[in-house]
């Protein structure tokens, strides 16, 4: 009896890099080696040019060179990604889904979001949902692993990533305005809370340490009444010790 052998998936792992964090260039190697073991994978860099500009780039070249099955797109400020985090994303077989990460900047929330009623200001619209673990719906990832079906890219008109159509502080976050066309498109976004990606300096492990180092750097009192009122949300946690 002749076994028949199952296709291997196809990854294109697409990376804008700007200032790449050197324990993003020391991991990034290991985790192409361990994932080539059960995965048919390409990685894309795109230096030199603005993040909505290489965003745009891996995905055309994504949809117009290759025939592979999913976009992984990742950041250089994260380290430590895992053959058992990609393991993670793919087994939920959905059409995005996004591993789990803190914001680098005061309060340090988690990035995969839900959006709160009635907030105008894209500041203050979305809040880090928090769970233990498994798969959840967000309305709001960000990028920095983000896995992609090509399926979606069928879905969406070019160019694929934006600059936040909303403007305001954000206007730079082609993560914003990349989940709210998904969103109106009818494509759900899971995010994975089984692990926490590092981002530049913050851990699970020093998140309250930067939290309370916020705390003295900015409005005090403000910022704590407005964590403290949001926290009563259920499914919202902002990182208020």
């Amino acid at each position: 009896m002749v076994e028949t052998l199952k296709r291997r998936i196809k990854i294109l792992m697409g990376i804008p890099v700007h200032k790449p964090d050197d324990r993003f260039l020391e991991s990034l190697p290991k985790f192409v080696e361990a994932c080539s073991k059960n995965y048919e994978v390409q990685v894309i860099t795109v230096p030199g040019c603005s993040l909505v500009d290489a965003q745009n780039k891996i995905s055309d070249y994504f949809m117009h060179q290759t025939d592979y099955d999913y976009l992984l797109i990742m950041e250089d400020d994260h380290w430590g990604h895992t053959k058992a985090m990609l393991d993670s994303l793919i087994s939920k077989d959905v059409e995005v889904c996004a591993m789990n990460y803190y914001s680098r900047h005061f309060p340090f929330i988690q990035c995969l979001m839900r959006e709160l009623d009635g907030k105008k200001n894209i500041v203050e619209r979305y809040a880090g949902l928090h769970y233990e673990e498994g798969f959840h719906k967000v309305v709001m990832a960000g990028f920095a692993m983000m896995l992609i079906k090509r399926s979606v890219f069928a879905e969406l008109e070019k160019p694929y990533f934006r600059l936040n159509e909303e403007g305001g502080d954000l206007n730079f976050a082609t993560d914003i305005s990349f989940s709210v066309r998904l969103l109106k498109a009818g494509i759900d976004i899971w995010g994975c809370f089984d692990y926490i990606l590092p981002h530049r300096d913050i851990t699970k492990e020093n998140r309250l340490e930067k939290f309370k180092e916020g705390l003295e750097k900015f409005r005090l009192e403000e910022i704590r009444l407005k964590i403290e009122k949001l926290r009563k949300l259920k499914g919202v946690y902002l990182v208020c010790p």
